[in-house]
């Protein structure tokens, strides 16, 4: 709606504003919620975002406006993902997308194809079953706990430390 200021420029509103008239169509949000794949809106968003800034931009100029705009949107996907609580399900997701971030401000030409460099900070698997946690199965016979109470209240922990919890601490302090 414009009130965040990353989102206020009128082009960035116009190409943000084509893609959501294209994502709303029927069809279309019929086959996205079938196939759950980014990619295709990823590309359905670069298309909508270059022939909405060739209509209003004359000559080559809307080309690295392009590259900012799908760096903004790589960033409104992270921040819906970690404000519903999904990036921490989906670390590769997340990691992907940074990187496709970073590398449409950096001005590289490897947009969307982050397997060809080598990557620097992978994100390991979280794995949350006791079998995995060396201490936990040496712990819980100190509590009398048998190991699927102690699974079941790893899962309950699980949930309730998520990013969104943990931010809204941090902003208490």
């Amino acid at each position: 709606m414009g009130r965040d200021p990353k989102y206020s420029d009128q082009l960035v509103r116009a190409t943000f504003g084509a893609f959501y008239n294209h994502y709303v169509e029927p069809n279309f949000y019929k086959s996205v919620k079938e196939n759950r794949k980014i990619e295709e809106i990823i590309l359905i968003f670069y298309s909508k975002a270059s022939a909405e800034l060739k209509k209003r931009i004359t000559g080559d100029e809307w080309r690295p406006l392009v590259d900012k705009h799908m760096a903004l949107f790589f960033r409104l996907i992270q921040d819906c993902m970690k404000e519903n609580s999904l990036a921490t399900s989906s670390p590769d997701l997340m990691s992907r997308l940074a990187s496709y971030e970073s590398k449409l401000l950096s001005g590289t030409q490897e947009v969307l194809e982050p397997e060809s460099t080598p990557r620097q900070e992978a994100v390991p698997e979280i794995s949350y079953a006791i079998k995995d946690m060396p201490l936990v199965p040496l712990l819980g016979p100190i509590f009398n706990k048998p190991d699927t109470v102690l699974q079941r209240d790893i899962n309950y922990l699980r949930i309730l430390a998520s990013e969104k919890a943990i931010s809204s601490i941090r902003t208490l302090n």
